[in-house]
């Protein structure tokens, strides 16, 4: 480096040897293995680094190639005092051996009690949803940047079957929702579909039931408001008339999936094309009696398990959990383990191992079976000294498996 002689109130001129990194390097090489917490303070430094972090699609997915790490596993879990009515989110880091992390759970997020029931949480690349349906209130939180955005009111205007016709009359409205990720449209969505239902009277007071879908979809980051898409029930490919929707859905290839129990199939949603779709349940299923069934996440792959918060069954059985090996060809396989009471899978772990639960735990305890041993194992988590008090009556319950993401919610 040269430096030049100062000359009376004359600045000293610096030349550096060191050429400027480009800013593909720095943007795409380095930036990205920084700590998200480091990213998000960041965005301050300039308009373009705020572009950048929050909305660059290529430096979203750069940034989650580097820290997928496939050899850790994290977990959303909460905690609820049962006195209190307060939900606390937590995050749990399953290590290489698939151990829970020694140092324990982070929290993450409280929720403070609500008048009405807790809220359904679903979680998706990488986002996490708390939708609270007696309040119609929904809440997006990205629990690596732990940013959060209450979602606008969704209007719901009256369906074309709502009239003052003697001949209809209203029997009912069911409301489901779905959260997703489409990689074509590089988008998140919320998605509520809420099933009116109606009964028409025919001649001889005869009534015939009637039911009519409407659809709206939120996008975080590109609106500002709920979108209504419309539905044509014709071309529907299930019949709407008798689903219930489940309040619990899974995405997974770009669509949200749920349960149809009457027509023994799953409703798909594809957030690309914007329409239904339906996948039949694997035939040994359709003659199964007597249990309901839930769609979950197993590395990857769409899967049926018993869902044991419907079910009443309290005996000993083998549970099934059958597993969508091939999506486009709707090839499932079948695993069948031997419990001593009844569980039901949630998702599946770098380590080939699946977590089980059995509902809703006094305990910190994790349950894993291991699909090729045969064999079940128990691991306790650390609890936050603060949450250990000897009054404290607490409940434990396993969310989802997430993966990192710096994702805005916004």
């Amino acid at each position: 480096m040269e430096v030049a002689e100062a000359k009376g109130d004359e600045v000293p001129k610096i030349q550096s040897l060191v050429a400027e990194l480009p800013n593909e390097i720095i943007w795409f090489r380095i930036l990205p293995k920084l700590p998200a917490k480091s990213l998000m303070r960041f965005k301050c430094v300039c308009k373009a680094w705020l572009a950048l972090i929050t909305r660059n699609p290529s430096f979203l997915i750069a940034y989650r190639n580097l820290h997928s790490n496939r050899n850790t596993s994290l977990l959303l879990l909460d905690l609820r005092h049962i006195d209190t009515k307060r939900q606390h989110i937590m995050s749990l880091q399953i290590n290489k051996d698939g151990s829970p992390s020694p140092a324990g759970a982070t929290h993450l997020l409280t929720l403070e009690p609500q008048e009405s029931s807790l809220p359904i949480i679903l979680c998706t690349n990488g986002l996490a949803c708390f939708i609270f349906f007696r309040e119609h209130r929904i809440r997006v939180f990205n629990p690596c940047t732990r940013e959060s955005m209450t979602l606008p009111s969704i209007s719901n205007s009256p369906t074309s079957h709502q009239s003052t016709s003697p001949d209809i009359k209203p029997c009912g409205v069911e409301v489901g929702y779905g959260f997703g990720f489409s990689p074509v449209r590089n988008e998140y969505m919320v998605v509520q579909v809420k099933l009116c239902r109606f009964l028409h009277q025919e001649p001889a007071n005869f009534y015939r039931a009637v039911a009519v879908i409407s659809l709206q979809v939120f996008t975080l980051g590109s609106a500002e408001s709920w979108r209504c898409v419309e539905v044509e029930h014709d071309d529907l490919p299930f019949d709407h008339t008798f689903w219930h929707i489940d309040m619990r859905s899974v995405c997974l290839h770009g669509a949200i999936h749920w349960i149809h129990e009457e027509e023994k199939c799953i409703v798909v949603f594809d957030l690309g094309e914007q329409r239904f779709k339906v996948i039949p349940f694997p035939r040994e299923v359709c003659s199964i009696r007597h249990h309901f069934w839930a769609v979950v996440d197993v590395g990857g792959c769409l899967a049926l398990t018993y869902d044991m918060g419907r079910s009443s069954t309290s005996c000993s059985a083998a549970s099934q959990l059958w597993i969508l090996k091939d999506y486009q060809n709707q090839v499932w396989v079948k695993e069948v383990f031997d419990v001593a009471y009844p569980y039901s899978c949630l998702c599946a772990f770098h380590t080939g191992e699946v977590l089980i639960k059995s509902g809703a735990l006094s305990q910190a305890f994790l349950h894993f079976y291991d699909m090729k041993d045969q064999s079940f194992r128990c691991s306790s988590i650390v609890v936050p000294e603060w949450m250990c008090k000897k009054d404290a009556c607490i409940r434990w319950n396993v969310l989802s498996c997430y993966d990192e993401t710096i994702a805005p919610v916004k």
